[in-house]
């Protein structure tokens, strides 16, 4: 799966009656995309202290709640094998928000931006009416923003895995509309070829071919994977 998942959370202070401070983030909605993670182990997709680092990444150089913050974020976690859009909103001294989504290392993010962008914008709003509800103090008040703020993590999820299905088709279309590609394909479905007999059979036809060019869509894929040739020099690999 392509994203991983889209966490909603809070930052606070927490000061207590003594002045102690303890900084806590708590989840307001978690949405998923594979099913063994949930509330109770999402930290293995994202961890406190990666969640620490994209709040400096948002406020780093701020000095005032009211200075101008970044309230988008890409980039990769230190401590777990992911990469990350965050949106951060300010609110108050002690309070903000921040909502993360987390996709694989080789994805490419900026295709997706304009997606997380515009649940943002919906989340802008939503973690407003968030902290009416909760001053309200009506159970069925916070209950209906709290829907509304997983509905928009479900869409975009859903917006998420569309544009990752039409990329593949992209890749697809490039391998078909090649005739170099074309007879790539038919090699590679005879049995494993070595990157030199493959482009030493792919000259005979194709004599200035770049062969790393054309095997990038099947690398994308999945179709095409690189491995050693035992016994062979390991600065050369095999396609197969």
């Amino acid at each position: 799966m392509m994203i991983k998942g889209i966490f909603t959370l809070q930052f606070e202070l927490n000061q207590d009656e003594d002045g102690n401070i303890e900084p806590k983030f708590s989840p307001i909605q978690l949405c998923f995309t594979d099913k063994k993670f949930n509330a109770e182990n999402y930290n293995e997709l994202l961890g406190e202290n990666d969640i620490f680092s994209i709040f400096y990444q948002h406020t780093a150089g701020t000095t005032e709640v009211d200075s101008r913050f970044c309230d988008l974020y890409l980039g990769n976690l230190k401590e777990l094998p992911y990469q990350v859009i965050s949106f951060f909103k300010p609110y108050s001294e002690d309070s903000h928000f921040l909502a993360i989504s987390i996709f694989e290392l080789d994805d490419e993010l900026e295709i997706f931006r304009d997606t997380i962008e515009n649940m943002t914008n919906k989340l802008d709003t939503l973690f407003d009416d968030l902290l009416r509800a909760r001053n309200s103090r009506k159970a069925n008040l916070i209950a209906d923003v709290h829907d509304q703020i997983l509905n928009e993590l479900k869409f975009a999820i859903f917006h998420v895995e569309r544009l990752a299905d039409l990329e593949k088709l992209q890749q697809i279309g490039l391998i078909y509309k090649s005739e170099e590609r074309i007879e790539i394909l038919k090699l590679l479905r005879e049995y494993p070829r070595s990157r030199i007999e493959l482009r030493k059979e792919l000259r005979k036809k194709f004599p200035n071919i770049n062969l790393d060019v054309m095997l990038e869509p099947f690398i994308n894929l999945n179709l095409v994977r690189r491995d050693w040739i035992k016994g062979e020099d390991k600065r050369r690999g095999k396609a197969k």
